[in-house]
């Protein structure tokens, strides 16, 4: 027999109201997103007829409030049409919203956007959890049009799996017939509420130990920044919080900038003027978990990482940094890195396949590369280094 299951409300009777411009031309796709939920403790109410367990209540209550923390943590804003990556303990349901121009219509979905660290936390505290959606809409034209029958119209998503980011929404159907319909805009107003379910289980629940828990502590430090008391200073100016002593075990270099006398070690202050805030980021959360995230990273911040790895003695890194760009292919660089990648990596014995690999590019290309403002720049600042380079690429 299937054991119940429980539910906990993570909002209740929720009101959110929207508006949706009407598609003007058919042949251009879209995408926009409302928010719907942000996980935050204070929401958290009773399912009726629930009894919970009191420690493992708890227990979900902590996920929760290790969310609502990382909400209220300050945050840079993003450039127009950006979309915030979330990789600390966050909980978001959107309602996605795109037009698809093969099928000349509007696609509405429920979009899930969970932190890693928020799944991996709740799955150690319930089993199979699943989060669902329920409420009504009514909608209305902005101006001229009618619609008849304009009663709550009901929707729900059942069983949300946490690993999966879109979610067919039961009785959408009609809202994307009412915004295909428009000739200005759709005003949406949402009823709603949303619930977090788990597998009850037969036996009393004992809230894990923190060995079971395996807290990744540093992590923890890096995203709550926790006593933290230096900073590294980007290109940009922007100081971005760490800690002493996770830099000090990377780096030998910096531990000598932070404990020998140097102006670091009285100032706390580490100034990478080569590497922009991105680059930080990476850079530390590489300090704080020796993994490195490679999607969405750029050539520029790549190269980066490449120059702050030789330059501190982070000898892993600078490993992986040469092997990454080494196998990316020839078209994933502009001519500008790649002179600037060849300069670098001319100097240093252990970069040698990657200098070839940066000449071949470069002979490939000689001819573009004249127009490239790096190259004149070097042309007027260096013209020693830009003649031997030219040599160079008439070499056969």
């Amino acid at each position: 027999m299937a054991l119940p299951r429980k539910k906990i409300y993570l909002l209740k009777d929720a009101v959110k109201e929207l508006t949706i411009a009407a598609q003007g031309d058919k042949n251009t796709s879209r995408e926009e997103s409302a928010l719907l939920y942000e996980g935050k403790i204070g929401q958290l109410k009773h399912y009726p007829g629930e009894n919970y367990d009191s420690k493992q209540l708890r227990a979900i209550q902590r996920v929760y409030e290790d969310a609502t923390r990382y909400l209220l943590q300050p945050r840079h804003p993003l450039p127009p049409g950006s979309v915030r990556s979330i990789n600390g303990p966050c909980s978001q349901l959107e309602l996605w919203i795109s037009y698809d121009t093969f099928c000349e219509s509007f696609k509405i979905h429920a979009k899930l956007r969970l932190g890693e660290s928020f799944i991996t936390s709740i799955l150690k505290v319930l089993e199979a959890p699943t989060i669902s959606f329920s409420g009504t809409f009514t909608a209305n034209y902005t101006e001229g049009q009618s619609i008849e029958n304009n009663s709550g119209r009901e929707i729900s998503v059942s069983g949300m799996s946490l690993k999966d980011a879109y979610h067919y929404i039961r009785g959408i159907t009609a809202m994307e017939e009412f915004c295909n319909k428009a000739t200005h805009g759709t005003e949406i107003s949402l009823k709603y509420s949303i619930t977090l379910e788990w597998k009850s289980a037969k036996k009393e629940f004992h809230a894990p130990s923190v060995s079971e828990l395996s807290v990744n502590v540093l992590e923890k430090l890096l995203i709550d920044k926790i006593f933290a008391d230096c900073c590294i200073v980007a290109s940009n100016g922007e100081e971005v919080s760490c800690h002493r002593n996770v830099l000090a075990a990377q780096s030998d270099v910096l531990h000598t900038m932070l404990t020998s006398g140097f102006q670091e070690s009285q100032s706390g202050r580490i100034e990478m003027m080569d590497v922009s805030e991105v680059g930080v980021k990476v850079l530390l959360n590489y300090f704080y978990q020796n993994v490195l995230d490679m999607e969405g990273i750029t050539e520029d911040v790549a190269f980066e990482l490449l120059n702050a790895a030789h330059k501190y003695n982070v000898k892993a890194l600078e490993k992986m940094m040469a092997e990454i760009l080494f196998k990316k292919p020839a078209e994933w660089f502009t001519l500008s890195n790649v002179l600037a990648l060849y300069f670098f990596t001319v100097k240093v014995e252990e970069y040698e396949t990657l200098c070839e690999k940066m000449m071949a590019i470069l002979k490939k290309n000689s001819k573009e590369l004249r127009s490239v403002a790096a190259y004149q720049d070097l042309m007027e600042k260096n013209p020693k280094e830009a003649f031997e380079l030219a040599f160079k690429l008439l070499e056969l």
